[in-house]
């Protein structure tokens, strides 16, 4: 397949492999490289294969609901760091809660579709309509993209194909489809925006089983997202180092960068609110405080995981389990264990490592004595624990997708096939 970004490649080759009919919706000229969601026509005696296909090509399944009218699909390409997101449909709907559904079934658009290149998409005829329907009845606006797309098809756009007939079939205005055509080919973009309401009040009057299938979608997705509380957790990860290994600027970017809504939480046992503080008065004080923040920053963490966000500690209380820089006593012994093992492990650990003498160049806050000291306690720890260990000496682009495909294989082992 040329032209195709090779994560898309990887699932249309998947697709192919199992038998499935399908075909690219619309938007041939971004698969290239892809933005936003890519939108699948599948005919529905091939949706449950074509799911596993996907699954095994390293997709996860995110939803799927309205008994799978809509389904969503997830994958992470490392290697371009790119987030392929899939919206996989068995038929043809529109507008609000999808709920317009075209009298037209997805074995007539299939089995007149046009392989382009390799991908498989609807025939100019059955891509006009559907790219119309789309912007007038889903978006209510011709977009810049939208008005060029249709400008190229519409001269193989026709009223009396199955998709433009079940478009005049609607009662809008006189004219119907071919009105709709002309007003394309005439350029008369602002026309058909003012009359997007109008088609989609025509539609409702037409279908009489929109409501029902409309409140039936709603309910569907409530459902879904309420199991999801449970089905679909997000994934909490601890980046721990010492400083000047780019914690801060790592997490940073993977918020900008991540699919998923990240949330970050700090806790550490010296900095932040605990900066400057010196000793309790109260014996066994500090250790109560310390404890209360861990737990207290743990379980808020909770709710965000609960709704499928991702997590990103900032530190975490393993670095209580790091040499000390000098002798302590049976007392500061069992304060540092009973510390460092007072959460419950996170999904995943990503230590950044890097010599003591570069973390210095970095930030010299600390000597590079302490500063290798620290790194070789944490390479210990993440060798007996099986923490991921990243070099942080590479770029920070590097590091970010290095540390976002470590948090996806996570993911995926928990919601996918691993």
């Amino acid at each position: 397949m040329t032209g195709v970004h090779p994560g898309l490649a990887d699932a249309f080759t998947s697709l192919d492999a199992c038998g499935a009919r399908w075909c690219l919706l619309r938007g041939r000229d971004r698969i290239a490289d892809p933005e936003g969601d890519v939108d699948l026509l599948v005919h529905p005696a091939d949706r449950d294969r074509a799911g596993r296909a996907l699954e095994d090509a390293g997709f996860v399944r995110l939803r799927s609901w309205a008994a799978g009218t809509q389904n969503f699909f997830l994958a992470y390409h490392a290697a371009t760091d790119r987030w392929i997101y899939l919206h996989v449909v068995p038929v043809l709907d529109f507008g609000p809660m999808h709920a317009l559904r075209l009298p037209v079934g997805a074995e007539s658009v299939l089995s007149r579709g046009v392989p382009d290149e390799g991908v498989p998409g609807p025939s100019p005829d059955d891509a006009f309509w559907i790219t119309l329907l789309h912007a007038l009845v889903d978006k209510g606006r011709m977009s810049p993209k939208h008005r060029a797309a249709l400008a190229e098809l519409s001269p193989a756009a026709s009223p009396h194909g199955p998709v433009g007939t079940a478009v005049d079939g609607l009662g809008f205005r006189s004219g119907g489809a071919a009105r709709l055509l002309d007003d394309v080919r005439g350029g008369r973009w602002a026309e058909l925006e003012a009359d997007a309401v109008a088609m989609a009040a025509a539609w409702r009057r037409t279908d009489r089983a929109w409501a029902v299938r409309g409140r039936r979608h709603r309910a569907s997705l409530l459902a879904a997202k309420l199991r999801e509380i449970v089905t679909r957790r997000g994934v909490a990860t601890a980046v721990v180092a010492p400083d000047g290994a780019g914690k801060s600027t790592l997490i940073a970017s993977l918020a900008d960068a991540s699919f998923f809504t990240l949330r970050t939480y700090y806790l550490g046992l010296e900095g932040g609110r605990f900066a400057g503080s010196g000793p309790s008065r109260i014996p066994g004080g500090g250790l109560a405080r310390r404890l209360a923040h861990a737990w207290g920053t743990w379980l808020r963490a909770q709710v965000d995981l609960s709704r499928r966000r991702w997590v990103v500690f900032d530190r975490y209380p393993y670095e209580a389990l790091l040499p000390p820089s000098g002798p302590v006593g049976p007392a500061s012994r069992l304060r540092r264990a009973v510390l460092g093992h007072a959460l419950p492990a996170p999904d995943l650990v990503v230590f950044l490592d890097a010599p003591g003498s570069v973390l210095h160049r970095r930030k010299a806050e600390h000597p590079p004595e302490r500063l290798e000291r620290d790194r070789q306690g944490y390479r210990a720890l993440a060798e007996q624990r099986g923490w991921t260990i990243v070099d942080a000496t590479a770029g920070p682009d590097d590091v970010r997708r290095r540390v976002t495909e470590a948090m996806w294989r996570r993911y995926r082992r928990r919601h996918g096939k691993g």
